[in-house]
């Protein structure tokens, strides 16, 4: 690895790989992943078994008269590589034997079709036809697969119109919980475990692109239109080297090409929800609600044929999304008395008045703070004489009062319970979603031998507004007048050249292009330019102010304002890739490259012009004595004791948040990756797959070089809480940018990426297919391969933007706040109240190692052909995953101090246990990769085509996935390690198990009558019945404590609640058996805390229960219409969800959906004390404690709701095809 290290650090990367590449253009070379592609080889024996050398083989596309010529070696065999998917007919001749012709060849992607022939003694001009088996089984190579067809692509119901939905017919496909697969754009998501692997180690081709949005690995740039695709394939274990960058599945994707007859589409798909189901939730808790709002409208075309027959080809698709669903959303907004300073409403809301309270306002009203203010004290309004409800219009703070008039005004009627004081706004917002698809692509045969292929895709998505319940990045509670949109286009562009050399070779050289952008738009800039016009900042405003994203209102009583808009995100991806292979005797070689060069660029999530979390006190004061204040001492109160009160009123300040600039993440990473396979025929029956592929996957970097991480090994203990202590930076800066700025601390990383890069990135392939019968019917196959994975970019979404000293940030001294109408100095703590240069401590750090992840791959497995066109699949496949991004806090506490820890209940004592505390005393996540999994699974699969071309699909997986790390997105977010100093304690049943998924699909066109009478043909012919049934276990689930009374932190490890897990009752099952009654679906009597070890973890398992089950059916009912003899016409009625059962999501918890938290009380008095100390006394003093006792669960744990959008809806459509 010596050599390769001194040619990228001389040459550099980019320049090697462009020489490299050059080089491979013309010393045909090859590339991992060669897109729209298959093989077809095969034996010509004569009828007694003898081999016939010498005999002319040719192989013809039908639809585009595109072919090949091969003559058969001395063994009898012929090899044809790279051709193009699609129909083909093989014809083969020898004089003295009759011509043998082979039709209704279905050439799928990545497929290695056998293809024998047995010629008859005979004049040559006789022919003998025989049709091609679609259900052959896999005789060269040992990679596991699944092929969905185009017919299954356009007919089969896919709620969505989303090809993402039919991942789920192939075996091995578990479904993460962030899989969308009926959205497009930011709404949609494809995380999908693939044979074990992690939900976001997949990679998505088009046309050999690449369709990852690279940031999450989770999400892809376009969804091409159904009426566009081909056909896809998933492979799912254990493939050849020609496959890399991903550990786990390759969901090769291939588009329509033009034919020489011209063909296409034209269709329209509407939804209503007048025909469809209330959703089971709701029905459930409001039975007199009505539906929920859904108007679907998808509509388009295709078109393709020849410019040139035999020589030009065309194919263009377009298609429309227009969809309008409703989000409704409530919430208390100030009324418009109270955003004049009159709280009347509030003092006489009757939903909220009690014995010690005035509505919601306490007894007597709101509390004056400075009563002998020149601008008057608070008085009553006429209606509630002697309830201090009005603040003076003197009084009112003009930014508070701008805040208040953000919202919008309540939709309850005045008087109404409620109105004053509690939620007395409700609005269905609609929300559109639309989306436009514009793709074309063009085939051309330059001569013979030569052929271009160029396509070009670009997706429209826009979401909002409103935009509320987006996506989970922010929560704007949706309540006032700033609103955002968003919108993501996608493209990608391709261009490859194949050339074939002689018979036995062919060069394909790709260049590739994709990219997308997610931007946030302000839908109502007056309303954001009005807030932050009235709030002054502390720092220059960075970028145009009056187009920066708003000031965020959280706390005090006012329903959230957050919103990211404007905000910008881009990535572009470049690949040259090359892929050759040669026919060589018995050997069929295959050996090339890629390179990449790849860019991802967004704002920081974080971004605002500010941000308040609520009122802090009247000048700033929280008590008579604060920090280093005059005259608090004299304040009859700190507050009105009313958050909206205190919003409005003069001279109170808040707390407040600010940075100085809105910084710009700027990811940068490279690829380098070569192979070489050999598929080595060592006879007729038995071939073997050997093969290796190297990867350089150096890690991403900030462009700029404007980041941080931390690493112990930059922590000194002398500099204590120095903003730099622990911080390594860029080896690109020529200076240490913390002593630039006058801080401390500060060392150089290894390089750019601040991690050092591996090098010995060699991953072997080996597989061997048998044919134990010589039958062609029967295939015995096992296969073995190490697969790396590109990782997510953390500098984009996890380390940039994070750490001192590229962010400073505003400080208060001691909290005291700041006003929202100017930036004086507060009363409480002039003439120092501000820190304008904080710039924070380490809050993120990365390790330094060079582990890079991996996973292994294996199977073992049977293919049967059952009869003709029927194929069954049966065998094991596992995985075992190494060194998988993990993420834990570097500032956990030792096994040995937790009961300490715990004991201390969060104290500075407590604190001072933390590894470095003299830095931070809370956490300091730290991406490291030491995670690991397991996964072993059976797997079946059959597939049968029968009469009036219908087909039945169908698979089952019976798994187990156990691991300790999520498998799953990490960047920027995700759990931290519950104990880094044991992995054990966090190892059991993966959030990815599901035990049981079975999947399975039908097209069943019934006959057509064309010999009946024209009504009978007309009325009762060319039906069609299409259906996908889904049905899979739950995904595994882990408790954890949600919260225990007076014990902050149970085992002592420095996290808190919502990680840690309980202790078991015996007896106990998980299910709670009364869900009818409060749809609980896990019984809270399973856990306890009783007798629980303070500073250890419960022994509740990881993944101790499974969630809600999978059950659906879609169905679908057509009627096909022959308008001409080209021209057809259908008419379908789709049922998603047909027999509408409850898809209920996982209980609501932490960590999206991983957890469930079980909160446990408990009284601790002297008559009932909580806990134990060492001697087995009870007490009531956590400081002498060792366990717990005299807990309780609380009762409503686990509470499921239903997914939206799964209850039944219906879908008509009108289709035209020629």
């Amino acid at each position: 690895m010596a050599f390769v290290e001194v040619l990228v650090k001389r040459m550099g990367l980019a320049v090697l790989a462009t020489s490299l590449m050059i080089t491979l253009s013309v010393v045909p070379s090859v590339f991992a992943q060669s897109s729209g592609v298959g093989s077809a080889r095969g034996a010509v024996t004569d009828e007694l078994g003898a081999t016939i050398t010498g005999a002319d083989v040719t192989i013809t596309n039908a639809d585009t008269a595109y072919s090949r010529t091969d003559k058969t070696d001395t063994n009898g065999n012929y090899d044809f590589q790279s051709l193009p998917i699609g129909r083909y007919s093989l014809s083969v001749s020898k004089q003295g034997f009759k011509t043998f012709q082979l039709k209704d060849i279905v050439l799928h992607v990545n497929d290695s079709l056998t293809l024998d022939a047995q010629l008859k003694l005979g004049a040559l001009t006789e022919t003998v036809e025989v049709t091609a088996s679609t259900g052959q089984v896999e005789l060269t190579k040992a990679d596991l697969s699944g092929t969905v067809s185009g017919a299954q692509i356009t007919e089969l119901p896919l709620n969505g119109r989303s090809f993402a939905q039919l991942l789920l017919a192939v075996p091995g496909v578990e479904v993460d919980n962030g899989f969308s697969y009926d959205k497009k754009g930011l709404n949609g998501g494809a995380d999908i475990s693939v044979s074990g692997g992690a939900s976001n180690a997949n990679l998505f081709l088009v046309d050999g692109a690449n369709n990852v949005d690279v940031g999450s690995n989770r999400t892809i740039l376009i969804y091409p239109s159904l009426d566009s695709i081909e056909e896809f394939k998933v492979e799912r274990n254990s493939y050849g080297a020609e496959f890399g960058g991903a550990g786990g599945g390759i969901i090769t994707l291939v588009t329509k090409s033009g034919t020489n007859d011209f063909h296409g589409s034209a269709y329209y798909f509407g939804r209503n929800d007048l025909l469809d189901s209330k959703d089971a939730y709701l029905n459930h808790i409001n039975p007199t609600a009505n539906k929920n709002t859904i108007r679907r409208n998808d509509f388009g075309f295709s078109v393709g044929g020849p410019i040139k027959k035999d020589k030009i080809f065309f194919f263009g698709s377009e298609e429309w999304n227009r969809l309008i669903t409703e989000n409704v959303q409530s919430n208390h907004v100030p009324t418009p008395l109270q955003r004049t300073g009159d709280f009347s409403d509030a003092a006489t809301d009757p939903a909220f008045t009690s014995a010690s309270t005035d509505g919601c306002l306490l007894k007597g009203g709101l509390v004056d703070p400075d009563p002998t203010n020149p601008g008057g004290a608070f008085t009553s309004a006429a209606s509630t004489p002697g309830i201090i409800d009005v603040i003076p219009t003197a009084r009112l703070s003009p930014a508070g009062s701008t805040i208040l008039n953000t919202y919008f005004t309540p939709t309850l009627a005045p008087g109404s319970p409620n109105y004053g004081c509690g939620n007395n706004w409700a609005k269905a917002l609609k929300q559109p979603t639309f989306y436009r698809e514009d793709s074309w692509r063009g085939d051309v045969k330059l001569n013979n031998t030569t052929s271009l292929m160029m396509k070009y895709t670009a997706d429209s998505w826009s979401f909002g507004p409103s935009a509320v319940g987006n996506t989970g990045w922010g929560a704007d509670s949706g309540a006032s007048q700033i609103q955002e949109g968003w919108s993501q286009p996608g493209r990608i562009a391709v261009a490859r050249l194949s050339k074939v050399f002689g018979s036995t070779a062919v060069n394909d050289f790709q260049f590739s292009y994709s990219a997308n952008r997610i931007n946030i738009s302000q839908s109502t800039p007056a309303a954001s330019q009005a807030l932050n016009g009235v709030i002054p900042t502390f720092f220059p405003p960075s970028g145009n102010p009056a187009n920066n994203p708003p000031v965020w209102i959280n706390g005090g009583g006012l329903p959230t304002i957050w919103s990211f808009a404007p905000w910008s995100n881009r990535e572009d991806l470049y690949a040259w890739q090359d892929d050759y292979s040669k026919v060589i005797g018995r050997h069929t070689i295959k050996v090339g490259g890629i390179y990449s060069r790849n860019a991802k660029d967004q704002d920081n999530f974080s971004q605002k012009q500010g941000v308040t979390f609520g009122p802090v006190g009247y000048n700033g004061c929280k008590s008579a004595t604060a920090s280093g204040g005059t005259g608090c001492g004299s304040l009859a109160d700190y507050t009105t004791h009313y958050g909206p009160a205190d919003y409005i009123l003069q001279n109170m300040a808040v707390n407040w948040g600010e940075q100085d600039v809105i910084f710009k993440k700027q990811g940068r990473w490279e690829n380098l990756e070569f192979y070489l396979n050999d598929d080595v025929k060592v006879n007729d029956r038995l071939t073997f797959n050997v093969g290796v592929r190297y990867s350089y996957l150096p890690w991403p970097y900030q462009a700029n070089d404007q980041f941080t991480v931390f690493n112990p090994t930059a922590f000194s203990a002398s500099l204590g809480n120095a903003p730099c202590n622990g911080l390594l930076f860029s080896s690109a800066l020529k200076s240490n940018p913390c002593a630039v700025t006058g801080l401390g601390g500060g060392q150089p990383g290894p390089n750019r990426a601040i991690q050092n890069n591996f090098k010995a990135g060699f991953a072997p392939r080996v597989g061997v297919a048998w044919d134990p019968t010589g039958s062609h019917k029967w295939s015995v196959r096992a296969g073995y391969g190490q697969f790396y994975n590109r990782d997510d970019i953390f500098v984009t979404d996890g380390t940039a933007g994070t750490n001192p000293p590229f962010v400073k940030s505003f400080q208060s001294v001691n909290g005291n706040g700041r006003f929202l109408d100017n930036t004086n100095q507060l009363p409480a703590c002039t003439p120092n109240c501000y820190g304008l240069g904080g710039f924070g401590v380490a809050g993120i750090g990365q390790d330094l190692s060079d582990r890079s992840p991996y996973t292994l791959q294996f199977n073992a497995t049977v293919q049967r052909e059952v009869w003709k066109d029927a194929r069954l699949e049966i065998g094991y496949v596992g995985s075992r995953t190494h060194n998988w991004t993990s993420k834990f806090d570097q500032n956990a506490i030792v096994p040995a101090n937790r009961l300490a820890f715990a004991q201390s209940n969060g104290s500075a004592s407590g604190n001072s246990l933390k590894p470095f505390d003299a830095l931070e005393s809370g956490t300091i996540p730290f991406f490291a990769h030491h995670g690991s999994a397991k996964y072993d699974s059976l797997q079946t699969a059959f597939n049968t085509r029968f009469h009036h071309d219908s087909n039945f699909q169908l698979a089952y997986t019976y798994s187990k996935t156990d691991g300790d790390t999520l498998l799953k997105v990490s960047n920027g977010g995700g759990n931290l390690v519950l104990d880094p100093f044991n992995l054990k304690n966090g190892y059991g049943l993966n959030p990815l198990n599901r035990p049981h998924i079975f999947s399975a699909n039908v097209l069943y066109n019934l006959p057509t009558l064309q010999n009946m009478n024209r009504l009978v043909r007309g009325t009762l012919g060319s039906w069609g019945i299409y259906s996908i049934v889904s049905i899979s276990s739950g995904h595994s689930l882990t408790p954890v404590i949600g919260g225990l009374s007076n014990v902050s932190d149970p085992s002592g490890i420095g996290q808190g609640p919502n990680v840690e897990r309980p202790n078991l009752v015996p007896g106990q099952s998980c299910r709670n058996h009364d869900f009818a009654t409060n749809n609980q679906w896990i019984n809270p009597n399973r856990y306890t805390m009783n007798g629980f070890t303070l500073g250890t973890i419960g022994n509740a398992p990881v993944g101790d229960c499974l969630g809600p089950p999978t059950r659906t059916v879609d169905l679908s009912l057509a009627k096909h219409f022959h308008i001409t003899e080209r021209v057809s016409a259908e008419f379908r009625l789709d049922a998603f969800n047909a027999f509408n059962h409850p898809q209920y999501a996982d209980p609501a918890g932490p960590n999206g959906g991983v957890n469930y938290n079980i909160g446990f009380n408990g009284v601790n008095t002297a008559g009932s004390p909580e806990f134990l100390d060492a001697g087995g006394n009870p007490t009531t003093s956590l400081a002498n404690a060792v366990s717990v006792q005299n807990t309780t669960p609380n009762a409503l744990v686990g509470v499921v709701k239903t997914q939206s959008d799964r209850n039944r809806e219906f879908q008509y459509s009108l289709r035209f095809t020629f």
